[in-house]
């Protein structure tokens, strides 16, 4: 897959849907496997020490088309100057608290209730 869409991070949604259907399914597949095990195999190499560093954030995401874009930028500038660990637990904290949201409206226009155990 292009390198321009490894990112979602300001994409609007119109483009976010040009992307999902211009790859078949095979090839998105194939992708998630690789990046997974590339993944993997990178936290697996991951100590205390090199998760504590404060990565060069911008000269990172510079080398990749479109992750410097203002829209992008906007949406992920506070990521810069934290430390390893940070950037990678923001983004899978709020993202799961973004899913389980979804969960909880879904469940509650269905049920005509609040879910048990939410908040509010």
């Amino acid at each position: 897959m292009p390198g321009r869409f490894r990112f979602g991070a300001g994409v609007s949604s119109k483009v976010a849907l040009e992307v999902a259907g211009s790859f078949a399914p095979d090839t998105i597949k194939e992708s998630l496997e690789s990046v997974k095990v590339e993944t993997l195999g990178w936290l697996s190499e991951q100590t205390d020490d090199t998760l504590d560093r404060v990565p060069n954030f911008w000269q990172n995401i510079e080398r990749v088309e479109g992750y410097t874009a203002p829209e992008v930028w906007a949406e992920i500038a506070s990521l810069e100057g934290i430390p390893a660990w940070q950037i990678l637990a923001r983004p899978c904290i709020s993202h799961i608290r973004a899913h389980i949201g979804e969960v909880e409206t879904v469940l509650q226009s269905v049920s005509g209730h609040r879910p048990t155990g939410t908040a509010g």
